[in-house]
């Protein structure tokens, strides 16, 4: 490890990518682990100063990786009903109904704390909260 240099770094992506049993968005992810991988090298001394910078990891069009399934309009309206009557208050009831009523990111029904919904009023408060530790 002490000798690792850029170029075999290069190498080692050249051989990933061309090995031919990978897409781009798994070669992006062993890339990635290899990263971080060579950042522990570093916090341990175990190679030269910063080679994870060398190991550039490949940059993926617009949509690549991504699923193309959608859900289709009379699906989506049956949803929130087949849930209410099958599944009610499990996790995934809750997430739905919280998407389908309110419009909110995926993102911001995650970040909800246990005091943010007021059922009584029926209300979902967001709020930023920079003083906390909450990642």
């Amino acid at each position: 490890m002490n000798s690792l240099t850029g170029r075999d770094l290069h190498r080692y992506r050249l051989w990933r990518q061309e090995d031919g049993d990978l897409n781009q968005v798994f070669l992006e992810l062993q890339i990635d682990t290899s990263r971080v991988f060579l950042r522990f090298c570093e916090s341990i001394d175990a190679v030269e100063a910063d080679p994870h910078s060398k190991l550039m990891s490949p940059t993926l069009s617009d949509g690549v990786g991504q699923p193309d399934v959608k859900l289709e309009t009379d699906e989506a309206d049956q949803l929130p009903e087949y849930l209410d009557r099958f599944e009610y208050a499990i996790f995934c009831h809750v997430l739905v109904v919280l998407l389908w009523r309110t419009g909110l990111r995926i993102g911001s029904v995650r970040a909800l704390d246990a005091d943010d919904p007021d059922g009584g009023n029926e209300y979902v408060s967001l709020c930023h909260r920079l003083d906390t530790d909450s990642s």
